[in-house]
Order: structure tokens, then C-alpha cells, then sequence
């Protein structure tokens, strides 16, 4: 069983066009209380990530949200 047990996941956001960073972008877990922003890099960490698959979600003013899903394994 995997009570409780989580892990993190860390990126970069950056336009797809520009390769320029987002700063601010709004990143969270969808149907979770676990979000974050990226920092003036468009860096950010997402701590305590249940393991399993789980669906990212990006959202920044001006541009589409953007989902994603990745799975963390023990």
C-alpha cells in the first residue's frame, strides 16, 4: 500500500515559441489543494505530490492552460 507517501515534482515554464521563462505561472495538481507559482526563472516545485499519476495543470495570464499528466513510482 502507498499511505501517505508522496514525492515532488520540479520543472521549468517557458513560452513554446520564445523559449523565454514565465514568471508567476500558476502550476497545481488538478482536484488537489497542492499548487504553487514559478519564481522569476519560471522555475518551480510542487513538495508533497501523491505517488501515482497525477494531472499538472499551468495557467498564466494572456496564454491557454496547459495539462499534463505524469506518474510518480516509488
Amino acid at each position: 500500500m502507498t499511505w501517505g507517501q508522496t514525492g515532488q515534482v520540479s520543472g521549468r515554464i517557458l513560452d513554446s515559441q520564445t523559449l523565454e521563462p514565465l514568471p508567476f505561472a500558476n502550476v497545481f495538481i488538478n482536484n488537489t489543494t497542492i499548487g504553487t507559482a514559478s519564481d522569476m526563472n519560471g522555475e518551480f516545485l510542487l513538495p508533497k505530490v501523491p505517488i501515482g499519476t497525477n494531472e499538472i495543470i499551468f495557467s498564466f495570464v494572456g496564454y491557454l492552460p496547459y495539462q499534463t499528466r505524469v506518474t510518480l513510482v516509488e
